[in-house]
């Protein structure tokens, strides 16, 4: 499953060890749940002897090569990576409804096309149906079914299809200005000013209250420097929820009222990676030692990761 984007995931720090546990546990998954059984033999007449919606049918049916089989194991381990690298998950059915929602609204946050996010969610949908049937307890055909529905509703409709060039926005403060509601401008503010990843820049009381996101990917603690204004306007704002679909939705429409190209959330990111590189060359540090700077500030494990956000 191909997809258009430069800015992957990056699970370089998973061990070997974790490696192969979540191999053989996706395997192992799909074999003992009968799913391979089908391969060989006629979709048309497996949906045919299972009635219903397409849910219902994908709870029932078989996988029918082996071309789909390895495209949906590839999918399931992807996935896995990110529950471990993100949640600390090891073992499958340690694995939450609401991580499968996290990972596709990231997906799209990522600049993924709307094909290939419903191509994932597909996968993720067939992977709950083998996780139940494997390990003959739980409902995650359902639970999971649930929260994909709703991220295909709120996300796969509204991501962004873009070519493969640069992701930062034209005009960024215009873009964060143009956002009327206090609390989805601030969101907006940490991802530009302070590079911070959208999961990251929703957790305004945490940053007010240590001055740094404490628990970030991969357990990094991601320091912030707020100006006076900005520790100001988070002490208003206080401990609030905010709705990751409400923080999109409105900066998608700035990006509209604006006249920019609406790039996800992520873009803004981009512009934080290129004002930090240029401030640094500026101050006299040579190339090497401006991505170096950059990509400690942006938490990425790797200098090369960055040259993405410097188109």
């Amino acid at each position: 499953m191909s997809t258009r984007t430069t800015d992957a995931f990056d699970f370089s720090d998973i061990s070997n060890k974790q490696e192969g546990r979540i191999a053989n546990q996706v395997h192992s998954a799909f074999e003992k749940s009968g799913m391979r059984d089908g391969i060989g033999t006629s979709r048309k007449e497996d949906k045919l002897a299972h009635v219903g919606d397409s849910h219902q049918q994908a709870q029932g049916t078989s996988i029918h090569s082996w071309g789909t089989l390895h495209k949906v194991e590839s999918v399931a381990r992807t996935f896995c990576r990110y529950c471990h690298v993100e949640y600390g998950v090891r073992n499958t059915n340690q694995i939450k409804p609401d991580m499968v929602r996290t990972f596709l609204t990231e997906l799209g946050e990522r600049n993924y096309s709307r094909n290939t996010i419903d191509n994932y969610a597909s996968a993720l949908e067939r992977f709950g149906v083998a996780l139940d049937r494997s390990l003959h307890q739980g409902n995650r055909a359902e639970t999971w079914h649930k929260e994909i529905d709703a991220v295909r509703v709120e996300l796969v409709q509204a991501a962004p299809d873009l070519s493969a060039g640069s992701r930062a926005y034209a005009d960024p403060q215009a873009l964060v200005d143009e956002i009327s509601n206090p609390v989805y401008r601030a969101v907006a503010g940490m991802q530009l000013n302070h590079g911070l990843r959208l999961n990251d820049a929703l957790k305004l009381h945490e940053i007010a209250e240590n001055g740094a996101v404490l628990h970030s990917k991969g357990g990094q603690v991601m320091p912030v420097n707020l100006s006076t204004e900005e520790k100001a306007n988070l002490d208003k704002i206080g401990d609030v929820h905010i709705s990751k679909s409400g923080y999109i939705a409105a900066l998608h429409e700035a990006a509209e009222a604006t006249g920019q190209a609406f790039t996800g959330s992520h873009g803004l990111r981009h512009n934080y990676a290129q004002s930090q590189f240029n401030g640094y060359t500026a101050q006299g540090m040579s190339r090497s030692e401006a991505l170096q700077a950059t990509s400690e500030d942006m938490g990425h494990h790797r200098p090369d990761i960055t040259l993405v956000y410097l188109r």
